[in-house]
């Protein structure tokens, strides 16, 4: 559980504030991770129980903690017949991670990618995601057979028409296989509304 990351428009840096100075990455044991998942589909596989979906929102960012959890996930055959999904950012994607995830039974991931255009995605909502890093994750992940879901904002303060535009033309470009445009959303307390007025949006 938690997230490092301070995206402007996400609520994750209200709770970062909150519990300033506190531990905020939180991991279960790997193997005791894949003995619940075992134990679910042995009682539910019957019932139609066909992917795991993991809601952390960093699930690639403990390289050491993912080889445990594949390596454990496919010593139990678990690979062949229950696919999972995780969330996780496009910088956490390496050739090390992609190795590990080849074969490994990851089958999606969903990634927030909120805008094509790199001043939106960065200057504005604080991605912090180089171009070079996001490129390279769709296409590393197309390449092992990984579907992509991605993340897109529309909306938010300052964008332009054609910066959208912009974010339908990249999903369809780099095979973004399951593209999800959302409404931004002004969250209060969120970093973004600060500046919200200064690029010529107004928030009731």
């Amino acid at each position: 559980r938690g997230c490092p990351n301070r995206c402007s428009f996400c609520a994750i840096t209200v709770i970062q504030r909150l519990y300033k100075g506190e531990r905020f990455l939180r991991y279960r044991e790997p193997v005791d991770v894949v003995d619940e998942i075992e134990e679910a589909y042995a009682r539910y596989s019957h019932r139609g129980l066909r992917i795991v979906f993991f809601y952390d929102l960093n699930f690639l960012l403990n390289r050491k903690w993912l080889k445990q959890f594949t390596d454990e996930y496919k010593s139990r055959g678990l690979n062949k017949k229950l696919p999972w999904s995780a969330y996780t950012r496009a910088d956490h994607v390496n050739p090390e991670v992609v190795e590990y995830l080849t074969d490994s039974g990851c089958g999606n991931l969903r990634i927030g990618i909120e805008a094509a255009n790199p001043h939106m995605r960065n200057d504005i909502y604080n991605k912090e995601l180089p171009q070079d890093k996001l490129d390279y994750a769709l296409s590393a992940l197309d390449d092992i057979g990984v579907a992509v879901t991605g993340y897109f904002i529309a909306g938010g303060p300052g964008e332009r028409p054609e910066w959208l535009l912009e974010s339908l033309l990249y999903a369809r470009r780099l095979g973004v296989e399951l593209p999800v445009f959302f409404l931004y959303k002004p969250l209060a307390g969120t970093d973004i509304l600060k500046k919200a007025e200064s690029l010529g949006s107004y928030i009731k």
